[in-house]
């Protein structure tokens, strides 16, 4: 995706936040990585989990199309972009991604800088958190606007079959119907 947007930049420091202090290692050594990439694309993928886990609007796998701005119902309240720290995300590889979007707002996973260890190059080595600025996190949405919220407040927890059925709040659906209680 960012690759679709680097015609149009002028510099590449404004897909990094200032306060990601995450290392970023593509376990040849950080010289390889290119920019850092502070922010992710909420993931699209049809089919089971389509509401439950993956209902964002980027399509990942070349076997999906992206959601088309057409069918966002109400980009205004659409989320597209957040901060995700992360070692894996960089220019010379792409912005990392979470494939299941309710993590996201997952009260258990940590707000920078505190983050949790996997394993990347090496046992325990890689590093992820959700970016945080005084608790908020930074989300664009489908419109092109940018709004600093706190991340538990982007959709209903827990998010699940329950919440779906009752089409409870959710800021990374892109399905009009998920945008009311």
């Amino acid at each position: 995706m960012e690759n679709a947007l680097m015609p149009y930049v002028k510099n590449e420091g404004i897909f990094s936040c200032p306060s990601d202090n995450i290392r970023r290692d593509d376990c040849t050594g950080p010289t390889g990585i290119g920019f850092p990439i502070s922010y992710s694309w909420t993931h699209y993928q049809s089919g089971q989990w389509a509401d439950t886990a993956t209902f964002g609007v980027c399509a990942y796998y070349a076997t999906e199309d992206s959601r088309p701005l057409a069918v966002i119902g109400r980009p205004a309240e659409t989320i597209v972009l957040y901060e995700l720290w992360t070692t894996v995300s960089y220019s010379r590889h792409m912005a990392w991604w979470r494939w299941d979007n309710t993590n996201i707002a997952n009260p258990s996973w940590p707000d920078a800088p505190n983050s949790f260890a996997f394993n990347w190059c090496g046992s325990g080595d890689a590093r992820m958190t959700i970016g945080a600025h005084q608790q908020r996190t930074n989300f664009g949405f489908a419109d092109g606007h940018v709004k600093g919220m706190p991340r538990r407040a982007i959709m209903y927890w827990p998010w699940d079959a329950t919440a779906v059925q009752q089409l409870r709040r959710n800021l990374i659906h892109w399905d009009e119907r998920f945008k009311g209680n």
